[in-house]
């Protein structure tokens, strides 16, 4: 009887090394598929084995907790930080693809995300339209500095005065 309760044992044993093995497989595949879905999976399997942990879940077959520690940490740590790695890779590379295929549609796509990068390459890709660019930014700039200035005398007219005649006697010598 007890070499049965062995084998047995063994069988338990080696069934969770399969199951181990078989999702940590699956986990790669979707990683490789679709990094985000990889990610959302490995984050699953993060969570749900961690709570295991506190409480067995026997429905989900993570009723022993060495077992949901196996799950945890040879699927679930491995599995987020593989597919997190390459959605940053993914974000990385898909600027780099467009800027080679479609110069056009990667300037939009940039100037909402780094605009001193959108400038600097608008240089690089369409020197007229970096051009215009430059005119329009400088009229804006003026336009703000008219504004602010017009509120500021606005807000106080006296103190405007004194500015402008503070200038005026620097300017004529005068005391």
């Amino acid at each position: 009887m007890s070499a049965a309760v062995k084998v047995l044992k063994n069988m338990k044993l080696v069934n969770g090394i399969g199951i181990v093995i078989a999702l940590l497989i699956g986990s790669v595949f979707l990683a490789v598929v679709s990094p985000e879905l990889g990610f959302v999976t490995g984050l699953l399997l993060l969570l749900v084995p961690g709570f295991a942990l506190i409480k067995p879940l026997p429905r989900l077959k993570l009723g022993h907790r060495g077992f949901s520690f196996a799950v945890l940490s040879f699927v679930g740590m491995p599995a987020t930080f593989r597919s997190l790695s390459m959605v940053n890779k993914q974000e990385e590379v898909e600027p780099a693809l467009l800027k080679q295929d479609n110069p056009e549609a990667y300037l939009p796509s940039l100037k909402d995300k780094d605009q001193e990068l959108w400038i600097s390459e608008m240089a690089d890709i369409g020197p007229e339209r970096y051009a215009a660019e430059l005119v329009r930014i400088d009229k804006e700039q003026e336009l703000r500095h008219a504004e602010a200035a017009a509120r500021r005398e606005a807000e106080n007219p006296l103190h405007a005065q004194s500015v402008c005649h503070n200038y005026l006697d620097e300017k004529t010598g005068a005391d």
